[in-house]
């Protein structure tokens, strides 16, 4: 799942390794030193999901510190500051926390619930005072804060059945197990979310469940269940396309759009949903000579870039004529590592690396040429008549 369109929040890859960024308002990711590579906090899920298939491969990579984790800036204006969470299908688990400018992490098969503030270790602390408290025979905390839903998720997960159970199992489609139990974790899910509705200003961290995501890392499905329309709908991993040259699809869910069941049929062109701009809507007419390239599929400077292309600059050129004078342009490219964007020879503005959603580019039209001719100089008005004047 992205966030604003720019970074992962949250998803699994084709191993079924799980990540979730989680809200935690006490991540001080600290100051790189000069030089030190870094890395942006929207994309350090993805780079989880890209590299490794094991909680064990990626605590082994990331325990190295060979980057650093940098925040960026919400649409809210606040920071985000999180912290990453992934498992995978062997029930292994790890929570990565940057407290003071240092990167800490817990790994192992135990650490199965994790919510938001305090740190991971105090909530750990207030899970052992509730053990003796008496836990779920006595009393549990019961607020939207999230150490309460801490200790009450925690309790209730022991509770869920851990095979098939004759009291639920009929009731489950095909009387399986592996539909019943993702089930079972979204009972617990919806037990401790926060009603809409519910916030606190001062605390933007406790706040309305939006929305719940069950990761079933065994079978590669994903389940995701809004609170804000009654159905329920998955997609399963394993019936997508993983291939390297398959196209980038994405399931929109914003304004509303919502699905039931499986939603593999409801995928679309990732870029297109982003730019808004689909197949067959050419907006401007391509030039005589441009036109022969226009179904170009790979443009280079060697027959054989595909599989081997020497490291350097390179210009890539596209020619177009404009009908009128355009009020938004989009260049949606994607490139590894660095790109410079010209139009006119003139080199323009772009958001890429680091993208503050406070202070988006402001609209620079110095490089788009009127080509409209110019109108006719009019002739001069006739002065207007004297008219008289009173004398007192």
């Amino acid at each position: 799942m992205s966030a604003y369109d720019i970074g992962t929040a949250e998803g699994m890859n084709e191993k079924g390794l799980v990540v979730n960024e989680l809200a935690l308002v006490e991540s001080n990711y600290g100051k790189p030193a000069e030089g030190a590579k870094v890395i942006s906090l929207s994309t350090w899920p993805q780079y989880v999901l890209d590299r490794f298939a094991t909680v064990a491969e990626a605590v082994a990579d990331l325990r190295k510190e060979e980057f650093r984790v940098q925040t960026v800036v919400l649409g809210t204006g606040r920071p985000a500051n999180m912290h990453l969470v992934i498992s995978d299908a062997t029930g292994d688990s790890a929570v990565f926390e940057y407290i003071d400018g240092k990167l800490v992490i817990h790994h192992g098969k135990q650490y199965k619930v994790v919510t938001n503030s305090p740190t991971y270790d105090k909530q750990l602390a207030i899970m052992e005072y509730w053990k003796e408290a008496g836990g779920l025979e006595k009393s549990l905390p019961g607020t939207s804060r999230a150490a309460d839903r801490f200790v009450r998720a925690s309790y209730l997960l022991d509770a869920l059945p851990a095979e098939a159970s004759k009291q639920y199992i009929s009731g489950t489609p095909q009387q399986n197990f592996r539909f019943h139990a993702p089930m079972s974790v979204l009972s617990l899910m919806r037990s401790v979310g926060t009603p809409l509705g519910f916030s606190l200003q001062e605390q933007p961290w406790v706040s309305s469940t939006i929305w719940r995501t069950i990761s079933d890392s065994t079978n590669r499905v994903v389940i995701f269940d809004s609170a804000m329309a009654p159905s329920t709908f998955w997609v399963k991993l394993d019936d997508l396309d993983f291939k390297p040259d398959a196209p980038v699809r994405k399931l929109e869910l914003a304004g509303g759009k919502t699905y039931s069941g499986s939603a593999m049929d409801k995928f679309v062109d990732a870029v297109c949903a982003v730019t808004d701009t689909w197949y067959g809507q050419q907006q401007a007419k391509l030039t005589d000579n441009a036109e022969r390239y226009a179904k170009a599929k790979w443009i280079w400077n060697s027959r054989e870039a595909a599989k081997d292309a020497d490291t350097g600059k390179l210009y890539l050129r596209r020619v177009f004529d404009l009908k009128s004078q355009p009020t938004v342009l989009r260049a949606v490219v994607a490139v590894d590592n660095t790109f410079t964007l010209f139009v006119n020879g003139k080199e323009i503005e772009t958001l890429a690396g680091h993208v503050d959603l406070r202070r988006p580019l402001a609209r620079n039209m110095e490089w788009v040429e009127d080509t409209a001719p110019a109108a006719a100089p009019s002739a001069p008005a006739p002065p207007e008549p004297a008219r008289p004047t009173q004398t007192p």
